[in-house]
């Protein structure tokens, strides 16, 4: 059996292709899935507007307050930050020192106070959320603030007639908290803050709210439970495939040959009828083959089904904390939800993402190492040591790969449990700075080199032609192509110079036969001569094999001096064309020869006015001078 019809069958061809689409398509289906269920988690929610939020003009007319203006927008209170926002200040000068804790409401931080008494806060939220038990009218709630010992004093009434809460004393240790902000100045925006905290509050808890919120929590939900029967839909179909993969899985192949006659049939290259260790060999390179794309099969099979599972975790964790913060009596359960992360959880999911990352990469060179291991066992035919090389180099990269993945993770890790990474990062720069300037051009090399191998467009043993010269793929890697060309030279090419590459190898050739005839020839009679020609070497058993498709008699393609030139195609398998071309042009000489046929050669016509012209030429007959023709006279030939 020919070993090219091994490697390149078109069962084998078809079932790779459909392996691969099958992959294409379950790697679609996990990043839609996990896209919806991002894009509903992290969806802005519509806020629904309420009414009567509109605060009074004057609180309260029977207290005088003292109501300065409000600093400076740069200086306010702000959650998403600023150059001079509280939460920044807390991290510099002096509030550094003033231990600090947050106001909440809700589950949501209105404020930063200084610890003062213990339990502060708590006092504070628990004041607040009596106020907002009181089913207050937001058109005369009053947060105001006055001077009590010199301090200002915040106090919230539900109503004109209910009697003022005092909510909180603002204290020094409160202004050195800001930055030395005035106390009055810091009592004025945390007057306004209290009351838009609390009309928030009474806004979550209407009617209206609350069924809006419950129908897009549904939806959520919804759309969790049909993301998470997709995944496991997805995560059935691929153990089924990977139990599958397991069942047809070829052993490995016994090493059946001596060494002995591995390095013959090694040194004596193929023979035209195959020996049967030689067949032997070309069944084992096929298996070995073979359980080489199984394995890669499996290996990406366990990255989709690792990928499913942490899609579930990843629909449902994210689904969960969503919902708890749609409603005002769940988002506290939020913080608690977030405090349930210590930095051993953190440094576990940065573990499991750089694993992915490394069966990713494992794929990659799986598929890489592949297609130059096919190309080189066509070429070296039973040769195991040459598969032992292609492992060795295929562990010492993955091997390479995993060390940077683990080192990676090592800085993200420490980066999730609030290490700085500053002086890490600094070094590591400086480093791949002088390292990429260094060696540019060996990037590009084995950037373009990489590319090569991933679209397959060319392998070795391949015939090709690029940069101007052409020969047999001799060796490639990720930098250089060397080809040998007819002459048995080496050509070195470096990859990065590689842009437009002619494979005359690639999966089939075509033999580009072309004869020139007399001039005086019968046309048809020469094109029945070429049409039997072609039919008896198709029909030729030795010759059948490397022909793929009947000949095709294109017929006369050109007309001029030399005569008239016929035209056939014939395809061929890889590498064969020169073969065939050389058995055509043998066989069609003889039958030309006793048709009488002869080849087209090149005519050239002497135009003459009379007989005593034909005396001035010279002896070579050519004219020194061309004789300009006499259009008014007959020309005699």
């Amino acid at each position: 059996m020919d070993k090219q019809e091994i490697w390149k069958s078109p069962a084998r061809v078809r079932s790779q292709k459909s392996h691969r689409t099958q992959m294409l398509r379950g790697w679609g289906k996990l990043t839609i899935l996990l896209t919806a269920v991002g894009a509903i988690g992290f969806s802005p929610l519509p806020m629904p507007q309420a009414r009567g939020q509109t605060p009074p003009s004057n609180p309260n007319p029977l207290v005088q307050t003292v109501s300065p203006p409000l600093p400076r927008e740069s200086e306010s209170v702000s959650e998403t930050g600023g150059e001079k926002s509280p939460n920044n200040i807390l991290t510099s000068g002096s509030s550094g020192k003033i231990p600090s804790e947050p106001v909440l409401l809700d589950g949501r931080k209105i404020f930063s106070i200084a610890i003062a008494a213990e339990n502060r806060a708590i006092t504070i939220k628990q004041e607040l959320m009596a106020i907002v038990k009181t089913d207050f009218d937001p058109n005369q709630l009053q947060v105001y603030y006055q001077f009590l010992n010199k301090q200002p004093v915040i106090y919230v009434s539900p109503h004109r007639e209910a009697s003022a809460k005092q909510v909180l004393t603002v204290t020094t240790l409160d202004s050195q908290l800001y930055g030395g902000i005035a106390p009055e100045s810091l009592a004025e925006q945390w007057k306004e803050q209290i009351r838009a905290a609390l009309l928030q509050a009474k806004i979550e808890r209407s009617a209206e709210f609350l069924m809006h919120q419950a129908y897009l929590a549904a939806g959520i939900i919804l759309g969790a439970i049909i993301c998470s029967v997709l995944l496991w839909d997805e995560k059935r179909k691929l153990q089924a495939h990977r139990q599958k993969i397991r069942a047809e899985m070829p052993s490995p192949p016994p090493e059946n040959l001596p060494q002995e006659e591995e390095q013959s049939a090694n040194q004596n290259g193929a023979l035209d009828a195959a020996t049967p260790q030689e067949t032997s060999a070309a069944q084992n390179i096929t298996t070995l083959q073979e359980l080489f794309a199984y394995k890669q099969k499996l290996n990406f099979n366990e990255l989709l089904l690792g990928l499913s599972q942490l899609g579930q975790v990843v629909v449902w964790g994210s689904s969960t904390y969503f919902t708890l913060g749609m409603f005002p009596y769940t988002r506290p359960l939020q913080l608690v939800l977030i405090s349930l992360l210590p930095p051993p959880l953190k440094m576990l999911g940065v573990s499991i993402v750089s694993y992915l990352i490394y069966r990713m990469a494992c794929g990659i060179i799986d598929r890489a190492f592949a297609a130059l291991e096919t190309a080189a066992l066509e070429r070296n035919t039973g040769s195991r040591r040459l598969t032992l090389r292609f492992e060795s180099a295929e562990r010492a990269i993955k091997s390479l790969s995993g060390g940077a993945c683990f080192s990676v993770g090592i800085l993200c890790a420490l980066a999730a449990v609030g290490i700085d990474l500053s002086p890490f990062i600094a070094g590591a720069g400086l480093i791949g700075l002088g390292i990429s300037l260094a060696s540019q051009s060996l990037i590009k090399d084995i950037i373009n080199g990489f590319l090569i191998l991933l679209e397959d467009q060319y392998a070795v043993g391949d015939v090709i032609a690029v940069n101007g010269v052409s020969g047999m793929v001799e060796y490639m890697n990720l930098r250089i192509t060397q080809l040998r060309d007819g002459e048995g030279r080496l050509i070195t090419i470096p990859n990065s110079t590689i842009s437009l590459v002619q494979n005359l190898s690639k999966d089939w050739a075509r033999v580009d036969f072309t004869i020139d005839v007399a001039y005086e020839t019968d046309v048809e009679q020469a094109l029945e001569i070429v049409r039997e020609l072609a039919a008896e070497i198709y029909r030729d058993r030795s010759w059948r094999e490397k022909i793929i498709e009947p000949p095709e008699v294109l017929g006369i393609d050109r007309l001029d001096h030399a005569g008239m030139m016929i035209r056939v195609w014939i395809k061929v398998k890889p590498l064969e064309h020169v073969n065939v071309a050389r058995e055509f042009r043998r066989r069609i000489k003889p039958k030309l020869e006793t048709a009488g046929i002869a080849i087209g050669a090149p005519q050239r016509s002497l135009l003459f006015h009379n007989e005593l012209e034909l005396l001035r030429l010279p002896p070579n007959g050519l004219h020194k001078e061309p004789i300009a023709p006499d259009r008014d006279r007959d020309s005699h030939l």
